[in-house]
């Protein structure tokens, strides 16, 4: 079980994410959704106490959970006062066995949220995912099958979280105003006794496939949507860092070339963006236009004439160091919890 601590007294606030890792591999097809439904009960758990008053809310305390398609994350912020509290209930929302009720209560809560509208852009990821990886976990959505939560019994659902929430599956990190001693203690002395579990290791054999792969769907709509994607280095690659560094050069921000060439100088998109999803497995580049249906083939053809160029010349040393302080910038941004 790894913590991270750092102690920053000059605000009275405490910060603490917990990562579990644990997602759509873990899963499988069977029990796509899993992951989402457990992390919402355990935001749950947290925020309320046994007759299920929030016991937090009133104290200025938030929860929060998301899920992605290899790990989920709970963040809780509060008052430097209430770190014990927190650290407390989340512990006690760990330990405890699932109950009937709490399975009804999150396969509910699933099932009402899960026909909420994703936007085009969500629902051409799930379609670009499905074609890019055809029978690799990754093809679905970390917002998991419907039917597959209908089925799932108490037993099932208690066994995968006995698998996958266990203190060697987690990173748990900290910042704001605490003593660091303390809190290291209370966490050795809560989590200490909980079992490890032997760690499954998921190797999934995959390959991109070698010939391009185009597919085509038509909708009564002013607008036009062209996604393009590539094959990618897992985060554990050691060419991870380098294509981190290309994605930005070549699709992220105004100054990027993508935005540059094709919206700025062409005028052939509204809206031009890349990304390059952090994944344990075979990750992609991908970028997505906005533009007009009839704007579609010329933005695809100078999307490929910057593809070559990049190829051909490589990124500039300009281009380099303003992309490494994109990267680090954003990194820092999407970590802000105040």
């Amino acid at each position: 079980f790894r913590v991270l601590l750092s102690e920053a007294p000059e605000e009275d606030i405490v910060a603490i994410e917990l990562l579990v890792q644990t997602g759509v591999l873990e899963e499988k097809s069977t029990l796509g959704g899993l992951t989402r439904m457990l992390s919402t009960l355990l935001q749950r758990r947290i925020a309320r106490d046994e007759p299920g008053k929030d016991r937090l809310e009133d104290l200025g305390i938030s929860v929060r959970s998301e899920q992605e398609l290899d790990y989920c994350k709970v963040s809780i912020l509060g008052r430097s006062a209430h770190t014990k509290l927190m650290l407390d209930s989340l512990a006690e929302a760990l330990e405890k066995p699932l109950t009937l009720d709490e399975l009804n209560w999150a396969r509910k809560r699933f099932i009402d949220n899960f026909s909420d509208q994703q936007g085009a852009i969500g629902q051409l990821y799930d379609i670009f995912r499905q074609s890019f990886y055809r029978y690799h976990p990754y093809r679905g959505s970390h917002r998991g099958s419907e039917l597959a939560m209908e089925r799932v019994s108490l037993q099932t659902a208690q066994d995968f979280f006995t698998q996958n929430f266990a203190p060697n599956k987690m990173i748990m990190a900290m910042s704001g105003r605490f003593e660091p001693v303390t809190v290291e203690e209370q966490i050795k002395k809560k989590y200490s006794q909980r079992p490890f579990v032997p760690i499954k290791e998921v190797d999934i054999a995959w390959e991109a496939q070698p010939a391009e792969k185009e597919v085509f769907l038509s909708a009564g709509s002013e607008m036009g949507w062209l996604f393009v994607g590539y094959p990618a280095p897992s985060v554990a690659s050691r060419d991870y860092a380098s294509m981190r560094l290309i994605s930005s050069a070549l699709g992220e921000g105004l100054s990027s070339r993508l935005f540059t060439e094709i919206r700025e100088k062409r005028s052939l998109c509204y809206e031009i963006n890349s990304m390059y999803p952090v994944l344990r497995g075979p990750s992609h580049f991908l970028t997505y236009t906005i533009t007009k249906p009839g704007n579609v083939y010329a933005a695809k053809k100078q999307f490929l004439v910057e593809i070559q160029k990049l190829k051909k010349d490589g990124i500039t040393q300009l281009e380099l160091d303003e992309s490494r302080r994109k990267v680090i910038g954003n990194f820092l941004l999407e970590r802000e919890t105040n």
